[in-house]
């Protein structure tokens, strides 16, 4: 009898602990096979699409003084033909006298179900194409390939910017319902920005807080949405 109760007070102990672990920012969820066989959305069953991932990273880099600023996104489509915006996506990079941005770390997917299997398509370089907009706007310009209803978009890059004190807006809500969005900016402590907050949405997860990054001690702003609906 003794030995059974010790073997449930341990599990019980390791359920609180798995329970009480801490959130992991910038950590996106494994690819879920399941998701290739999901037919509309829990928070919105109308909705063509729906955000299963969705980061936007910027990181002030104490020696060379650039903005890094990373996006990573995973979405599912059910009607392919009312998600247009999803498919067909453009990158802008600014370029102002002799401070010029620069795209890196590109990867782009097309993930599809086939005869039970997971079959990725990918975005090649050979398919991008740059369209200049203005003197200080140019354009990169993809679609995905082999896109279909119940297909998952996923792609990530980067971009380098001089223009450090210029953090993008993010716009936390879309009219995409969204099940995990993440927001982080790290900026070495002797520099200054202003989170500005517009609206009542309250992140499930927050970190507001000095810590040692990359040899350096950084302020950083990390949120945590989730089951955010469409707007």
């Amino acid at each position: 009898m003794k030995k059974i109760i010790v073997l449930v007070l341990c599990s019980a102990n390791a359920i609180m602990f798995n329970a009480q672990k801490k959130y992991e920012f910038l950590n996106p969820p494994k690819f879920n096979d399941a998701d290739l066989s999901k037919v509309k959305s829990l928070l919105d069953e109308n909705a063509p699409a729906e955000i299963l991932y969705k980061s936007a990273y910027f990181m002030v880099d104490a020696n060379t003084g650039n903005l890094h600023k990373r996006y990573y996104y995973r979405v599912k489509i059910y009607d392919k033909d009312k998600a247009e915006d999803w498919l067909n996506l453009e990158i802008p990079i600014y370029n102002v006298g002799t401070n010029r941005e620069s795209l890196g770390k590109f990867k782009a997917f097309t993930y599809n179900l086939e005869n039970g299997n997971v079959v990725p398509v990918k975005v090649e370089k050979s398919s991008q194409y740059k369209s200049k907009e203005n003197k200080y706007v140019t354009l990169t310009k993809f679609a995905f390939p082999s896109v279909k209803n119940g297909s998952v978009l996923e792609y990530q890059y980067e971009i380098i910017s001089p223009f450090r004190f210029i953090i993008p807006e993010v716009l936390i809500e879309s009219d995409t319902p969204s099940l995990n969005t993440e927001y982080v900016l790290d900026a070495p402590i002797n520099m200054s920005y202003n989170v500005n907050y517009t609206g009542e949405m309250t992140p499930k997860y927050r970190e507001m807080e000095e810590r040692n990054l990359y040899g350096a001690q950084y302020r950083t702003y990390r949120f945590a949405y989730e089951n955010i609906k469409g707007f």
